[in-house]
């Protein structure tokens, strides 16, 4: 494989991934009133694709602040995994 296929091929590989999990809302927050997923439904959804597809991915934290609140903005990342 050339290196401008691998973009390509992980783009793929992500797509199938996304393709496959679905992560429903089960966590409630009574006090604010809404529903959310939480990082360790979203992790155990995506342990398996990923394996599947060989890939890695993981998540940093970072604190924001907007207006006078503060959130925990968490993107994933992935890569492809050394081996399988």
């Amino acid at each position: 494989m050339t290196q401008e296929q691998q973009p390509i091929d992980l783009m793929a590989a992500v797509a199938r991934v996304q393709r496959a999990v679905v992560v429903p809302k089960a966590k409630y927050n009574a006090f604010g009133k809404f529903s959310y997923r939480s990082y360790e439904d979203i992790v155990a959804a995506l342990k398996e694709p990923c394996a599947k597809e060989g890939l890695a991915f993981f998540m940093t934290d970072e604190l924001v602040q907007i207006g006078d609140r503060y959130y925990v903005k968490s993107p994933p990342r992935a890569a492809r995994a050394c081996c399988r």
